[in-house]
């Protein structure tokens, strides 16, 4: 089976800093972008502090990149699969 390899990285990231703020439309913008805001919330509402903000923002950081990736990885397999089993069919409708 093949194993799909992410080389380009605009799947996961497109962004970039616009107006000193992170815009982007890959996977992993769009994620952080929602867990961006939701800390931001707890953080407002006094629910983190100090370094529960920091601890709580790089997990959250290490989790989004991880999924992101897999995410990338697993609908690229899924497209592979899905020519592998169209390609076995030829023979077939060949005949």
């Amino acid at each position: 089976m093949a194993n799909p390899q992410i080389t380009d990285i605009t799947d996961v990231t497109d962004g970039a800093i616009v107006s000193t703020e992170w815009e982007g439309s890959g996977i992993f913008d769009v994620l952080m972008a929602a867990v961006n805001k939701n800390i931001e919330v707890q953080y407002l509402k006094g629910r983190l502090k100090g370094a529960d903000y920091a601890t709580v923002y790089l997990g959250s950081l290490q989790a989004v990149l991880a999924e992101s990736t897999q995410y990338v990885h697993t609908e690229r397999q899924l497209v592979l699969d899905e020519e592998k089993v169209r390609l076995s069919k030829l023979p077939s409708m060949l005949k």
